[in-house]
């Protein structure tokens, strides 16, 4: 699942996998940005600034009930 918001002019996205974790199953996907060539990454892990392909994306893979908070730079 993807969430759009936006916050003074800036967007932001929440990615989560929506796969019941009890599935303990893993998916990946590639979100592709306009305008940008890095993103900040918000999980539980921490913070992390990443580049994006020339074509613009990000590929996450993200554990059964994992989410992602992803802002365009």
């Amino acid at each position: 699942i993807v969430g759009c918001f936006e916050k003074d002019g800036q967007d932001g996205f929440m990615v989560v996998n929506y796969t019941e974790p009890i599935l303990d199953m893993t998916n990946a996907v590639t979100l592709t940005f306009k305008n940008c060539s890095q993103v900040l990454v918000y999980t539980e892990e921490g913070t992390e600034v990443k580049n994006l392909t020339e074509e613009g994306q990000l590929r996450l893979t993200l554990d059964a009930g994992q989410g992602a908070f992803v802002i365009p730079k």
